[in-house]
């Protein structure tokens, strides 16, 4: 199954390519909040270019515009008392049904629709 998800990333992403509303910076998740999930039970706000996971904080640095798409890659470093993780992760904006924007983040694991934050905590 692994084998199969960069393939899916790949199709998912250059879908989105021709309806991503036009943007002059890269896309910025600063603002926005990753879903509450299980562990955390609240929503993941993303500020200062980190969030925090349940046992752990998560930073995005050296973001690279992805060329003909509202989207940028990042790398993502996680560190908890269990050590640490470094992954990629696309953020990518799409146009939504009422005409404002969605945003994305796809990586290797996993495809999450961030969500407005629900408070002033970002």
């Amino acid at each position: 199954m692994n084998e199969v998800r960069p393939f899916a990333v790949i199709a998912l992403a250059s879908s989105f390519a021709g309806v991503a509303p036009s943007l002059a910076i890269a896309a910025d998740p600063n603002g926005w909040c990753l879903p509450s999930d299980a562990c955390m039970g609240e929503q993941k706000p993303i500020a200062g270019n980190s969030w925090n996971e349940c046992e752990s904080s998560c930073e995005i640095s050296a973001p690279v515009k992805v060329r003909g798409m509202n989207a940028s890659l990042y790398d993502v470093e996680c560190k908890g008392d269990w050590g640490s993780s470094v992954y990629r992760a696309m953020f990518v904006f799409t146009s939504n049904s009422n005409g404002g924007h969605d945003l994305l983040m796809v990586s290797n694991n996993d495809l999450v629709k961030l969500e407005q934050c629900s408070d002033a905590r970002n």
